[in-house]
């Protein structure tokens, strides 16, 4: 799969490999770099490497959730929303790979819209470039969407996503010119050939339709859905935290979008993580704590069915959703209205 294919990259770094994996070339060429220096082997670098990212993304979530919502406990079940996701722990399972990294930098502009960083976004989309290149096209709508809610067309503002978006292009078209890497004389052609009209239908047949699709979606984080779902809810209703709630969920709808071109369908759905770990944070302001330790149970329930191939009956899973709705109902409801209940 793409792991081998990333491996290779790191094995023979400068010359061309498939498209478009052989494009993504910071994590891989990293890897034989930091490899080469140190003796050590790639799939030990691949590793550290992967865990550092995952460790990275994690206290990015939850020191900026801890932020907002001015909790401890927010922040941690916010963290544990990537953490005990199916969406993350699939590419500590797949090594060599450049997804965490893919997570990190979706993560780091998000926040970098919210608080209306656009001078550090500028590094974000010219860096992502290098790692994925769907990351870019997905950060520059929601800056435009960001920009839209808050009205923050200034000249600075506009200037630094359009520079972005430009370097990121411009880094694109260079890297599929066929100028930079060996072997390889037509790769902006090779690039483009890869996505057709067949390939489309491979894809919709490969994951069974829509319900194959919706199941797969399902997969990327579980429990966390309903978290997602009414935490976005809870933010367009509130003018502090509006805008988060729309860029995650165009967000997820950009992401949940790339199945037309992939056949990883709960992966692609998994790109919107960052997204759905900020929102859920609405679901677990003011909880005792004895409702955020069963929370952060379910979650873990729910990745050991998931992720780790524990089989449950039906009833079993029904039961596990019927107790996620009702704690997501819990969290929505105000206090007075939990006693009379």
């Amino acid at each position: 799969g793409d792991a081998s294919r990333y491996m290779t990259m790191a094995e023979h770094p400068g010359t061309i490999t498939a498209s478009p994996w052989g494009y993504r070339i910071a994590v891989p060429y990293l890897v034989a770099l930091c490899s080469k220096l140190s003796g050590l082997s790639l799939s030990l670098v691949f590793r550290i490497f992967q865990y550092a990212l995952f460790s990275g993304m994690g206290l990015l979530i939850y020191l900026h959730c801890r932020k907002i919502f001015r909790s401890e406990e927010s922040g941690v079940l916010c963290c544990l929303t990537w953490v005990l996701s199916t969406a993350s722990l699939y590419h500590l399972h797949n090594f060599a790979h450049v997804g965490i990294a893919e997570h990190l930098l979706i993560a780091l502009g998000l926040i970098q819209l919210l608080e209306s960083q656009y001078q550090a976004l500028v590094l974000t989309l010219l860096l992502s470039a290098l790692v994925k290149e769907t990351i870019g096209p997905l950060l520059f709508v929601l800056a435009v969407l960001a920009m839209a809610i808050e009205k923050r067309w200034t000249r600075k503002n506009v200037a630094c996503v359009v520079v972005g978006i430009v370097g990121n292009l411009g880094i694109y078209f260079l890297l599929r010119s066929g100028a930079v890497f060996h072997g390889e004389l037509h790769s902006f052609e090779n690039y483009t050939s890869f996505y057709t009209w067949t390939y489309v239908k491979y894809c919709y047949e490969y994951w069974n339709g829509p319900w194959g699709a919706l199941q797969g979606f399902k997969k990327a984080f579980n429990l966390g859905w309903v978290f997602f779902f009414i935490g976005s809810y809870r933010a367009l209703r509130s003018p502090r935290h509006r805008t988060m709630g729309v860029l995650a969920l165009a967000l997820m709808i950009l992401c949940c979008s790339q199945v037309l071109l992939a056949t990883d369908v709960f992966r692609m759905a998994g790109v919107g993580a960052a997204g759905v770990a900020l929102v859920s944070g609405l679901c677990f302001e003011k909880l005792s704590p004895l409702r955020h330790l069963l929370i952060a149970l379910l979650f873990g329930i729910g990745t050991l069915q998931y992720n780790n191939g524990v089989e449950t009956a039906r009833g079993g899973r029904i039961s596990l959703w019927l107790i996620a709705l009702a704690l997501a109902v819990l969290c929505i409801l105000p206090k007075s209205r939990i006693r009379k209940t």
